[in-house]
């Protein structure tokens, strides 16, 4: 019988170790062992999720291929860059954020001195610097005059993730030496508070990790803001250009080289070359709109990962495996649905990788737990099996019943470790011996309890009935059950009279017992009166046969595993072949006899395994030991 399925494994420790191998990969995670792909599922969900409406305060001005070929090769004269100072400031724009480094005095003094004017003249000019250490402090600012003339200062350093990808962008950093410095995009939105408190409110709410950064929120591909070629803009100097002015007026507008040789481009999950100037508008985008990405928080992981784990454990150890790989599948799949709907609509990163290895690793240890489990069961079956086996010897005669003028021997086989074949050799007294063959309906353990049953019950009556009939009826009303189970047993019994030299049977509905007569040479098959099996029916009646014997006659009782037996053509046995191979074997003991019928068995089959039991007892009249 099968065990009934549990919603969980039995044993704690099978339970300790699931969540033992969920918590590893938590720690796995704690140490960023699943970093590179939890950044590519990341940049799946930028795509899946596609692009966003640029905000709309966000200009780019491009430091760009048609720029060079219209003024000249980088690095330009820097009365270029103050004009252009000069006509942005002109369209009011709201701060302009230059993604310059000017690190480095011109060889024309005039030239520093005329674009450090035109800073000191926009009043909102953001310059930028770049610093190589936190502790101690130590960076490239622009040199003093535009240093003094900017109205802020912010570093543009940018730090790639594991696969080199830009995603996130450093906060502040704050060396206490005359810091803290802000990147220029923070700056940029930071200006426009009113007051340092307001900023530094807003600031909070920045989801920063414990290094000061934020995620990036890319509205798409750089494309997706407006620009305009620098060249393009000083060309406009002394006029009114109401598309510059749409372009330009109140808007943040960030200078930036993307020129091919020159600019500065880095792989981002939109784009494996995203101009830095792109980088710098997106952080902006990023702050303005305050649509934040927000990693998972370790405790939520955790809670994801057990909450997941007892799922699967659920799943799998409720259903059979195939139903239960189809629902877990199904499982991952709304997780991950899941988890991109929470993206889009909230911005949390949600973990991917480590859930499905938890939902599949957990999925296959709870497997490989109840395989464990099977296997166990199964070997204790087996010694479960071993030990019946021993009890059904027990109950089957182990030497035929010694009897002077008889020669009895038997052998059964069963299919299976334990069967429902029986057999029996009984003295009944002055010279007459009861025999029988039967055959339990059904296989394995209930066919071997009820054997049990059967021979107890028969060797029970059988000194008290002188004839096969009246034993047969009154042994089927001892097996008869109104329980309606419908198990029942066929037999055929046999006294053997040697004062009389005859034999009576009766048959309860088994196979046909095998006579032959020594000095005639001939062979018949007695089968009896038919009768039903018994256990079915009560109150039955079993006819009884009577046939006379003679000194070298022997009879064979066999089971239907005989009958049945097929070869590896699919051809069947018979009570044809059983009576060839028994006419053929030389007259020897009831032994020997029996030893050669199971040859003839085994050499029909050819290897073929018997899906049923095969008992043969046989009785040779005369030569009794």
């Amino acid at each position: 019988m099968a065990r009934p399925r549990s919603a969980f494994p039995r044993s704690g420790l099978h339970l300790a170790l699931i969540l033992g191998f969920t918590l590893l990969i938590f720690l796995l995670q704690l140490l960023g062992v699943f970093e590179t792909q939890e950044l590519g599922f990341l940049n799946l969900r930028f795509r899946l999720r596609g692009p966003l409406k640029a905000h709309p305060d966000i200009t780019i001005v491009e430091i760009d291929d048609e720029s060079i070929t219209r003024i000249g090769h980088w690095p330009w004269p820097r009365s270029y860059h103050a004009g252009l100072l000069d006509v942005l400031s002109s369209y009011k724009p709201r701060l302009i954020l230059y993604d310059v480094l000017f690190t480095e005095s011109s060889t024309d003094d005039n030239e520093d001195n005329l674009l450090a004017y035109a800073m000191k003249k926009a009043g909102n000019f953001i310059g930028a610097f770049y610093f190589q250490s936190e502790k101690p402090f130590s960076a490239f600012f622009p040199i003093p005059p535009f240093r003094n003339a900017a109205w802020m200062l912010g570093f543009v350093n940018i730090y790639p993730d594991q696969d080199g990808q830009i995603r996130r962008i450093k906060a502040f950093v704050d060396p206490k030496e005359g810091g803290p410095y802000y990147h220029t995009s923070v700056q940029a939105v930071l200006s426009r508070f009113p007051s340092g408190k307001e900023g530094f409110d807003w600031l909070k709410k920045i989801p920063l990790d414990h290094e000061n950064s934020f995620l990036i929120n890319f509205p798409g591909e750089y494309f997706r803001f407006p620009r305009i070629s620098f060249s393009r803009v000083i060309e406009k100097e002394g006029t009114e250009d109401p598309e510059l002015r749409a372009l330009i007026e109140g808007k943040i507008v960030v200078v930036g080289q993307i020129a091919t040789g020159g600019g500065d481009f880095r792989p981002a999950p939109f784009s494996p070359s995203y101009p830095g100037v792109g980088i710098q508008a997106s952080s902006i985008h990023t702050l303005l709109t305050g649509q934040f990405l927000r990693p998972c928080n370790l405790f939520v992981s955790l809670g994801i990962y057990i909450f997941l784990t007892l799922l699967v454990l659920f799943l799998t150890w409720k259903y059979p495996p195939r139903p239960a790989l189809l629902a877990v599948s199904i499982l991952a799949v709304f997780y991950l649905g899941w988890n991109f709907l929470i993206f889009r609509v909230l911005g949390w990163i949600l973990p991917v990788f480590p859930v499905l290895l938890v939902i599949s690793g957990t999925y296959l240890l709870a497997l490989f737990i109840q395989y464990l489990d099977v296997r166990l069961e199964g070997e204790l079956l087996t010694r479960e099996l071993s030990w019946a086996a021993r009890i059904q010897e027990n109950f089957l005669p182990r030497d035929s019943a010694k009897m002077e003028g008889v020669d009895v021997a038997f052998q059964c086989r069963f299919a299976r470790v334990v069967g429902g074949d029986l057999y029996d050799c009984i003295p009944l007294g002055k010279g007459r011996l009861g025999i029988c063959v039967g055959d339990v309906s059904g296989k394995g353990v209930p066919a071997a309890l009820y054997m049990a049953k059967t021979i107890s019950e028969l060797r029970a009556i059988a000194k008290d009935h002188q004839s096969p009939s009246s034993l047969l009826e009154a042994l089927n009303m001892r097996l008869f059950s109104d329980d309606g189970q419908g198990i029942f047993v066929t037999l055929l019994y046999l006294i053997i009279d040697l004062d009389s030299q005859s034999i009576f049977l009766s048959n309860a509905g088994h196979e046909p017992a095998f006579l032959y007569r020594g000095r005639a040479g001939s062979a018949q098959w007695i089968r009896g009166a038919g009768a039903q099996p018994l256990g079915l029916f009560p109150d039955l009646r079993y006819p009884e046969e009577k046939l006379s014997l003679e000194e070298g006659d022997f009879v064979v009782l066999i089971s239907d595993g005989v009958r049945e037996l097929l070869n590896p053509r699919g051809e069947e046995f018979g009570l044809k072949g059983a009576e060839k191979a028994l006419v053929a074997i030389p007259r020897e003991s009831a032994q020997e006899i029996v030893k050669r019928f199971f040859q003839a068995m085994d050499g029909f089959a050819k290897g073929n395994p018997a899906h049923d039991d095969r008992t043969v007892l046989c009785v040779k009249i005369g030569g009794g030991r």
